[in-house]
């Protein structure tokens, strides 16, 4: 976090991305250095994102070829960070881990 603030230092009145939970702390403390602070719980989202996976896949033929992890993934990412080049001064990504669902 040490390098992450050092990086943001002369920025001033820059714009936020927090791609975890909402914390209030986080948004306080970024908000009080004069950020503008958005969120994007990208795991919640990511979740969300199988389950309708899930649910379309049952709604296909059971012969139906079925798409890869990578497949997955690159269109959950395609959909889910549609933000344009230079909207945010700063992206804050704590650790998580993403486990894939197999069926």
């Amino acid at each position: 976090m040490k390098d992450f603030l050092w990086h943001l230092n002369g920025i001033g009145r820059g714009t936020l991305l927090d791609l975890g939970p909402v914390y209030q702390s986080t948004v306080t403390f970024f908000g009080e250095r004069g950020f503008r602070v958005y969120t994007e719980d990208l795991l919640t989202g990511w979740k969300r994102f199988l389950k309708e996976q899930d649910e379309r896949e049952l709604a296909l033929d059971p012969t139906a070829e079925r798409p890869s992890r990578a497949q997955i993934a690159t269109e959950f990412l395609k959909t889910s960070l549609e933000h344009k080049p230079r909207s945010f001064d700063a992206v804050l990504v704590w650790t998580c881990s993403i486990t894939w669902k197999t069926t």
